[in-house]
């Protein structure tokens, strides 16, 4: 299956995609030859079960890293726009 990182980072930022489905989204994102220092940290949460995987484990900053390593920038914030 192929991953539509634009249309996942839409996904995420508008809530509709939970965290604890990050970590295999980002192990897929490795397999199909995406590579960074958070996508190797949350495809490595991969292995635990989605009950296992808490909220603190993820981290914001860490997953906008992952997906500007996918190349999509992450949304900024209205304070920083201006």
């Amino acid at each position: 299956m192929s991953i539509d990182p634009k249309k996942l980072a839409v996904e995420y930022y508008f809530g509709d995609l939970q965290y604890w489905k990050l970590p295999a989204i980002a192990a897929d994102a490795l397999e199909e030859g995406y590579d960074g220092p958070a996508l190797r940290s949350l495809g490595g949460l991969a292995s635990l079960s989605t009950g296992e995987i808490r909220a603190e484990d993820v981290q914001p900053g860490e997953i906008d890293s992952a997906f500007r390593e996918m190349g999509v920038d992450a949304p900024i914030s209205k304070q920083r726009a201006e």
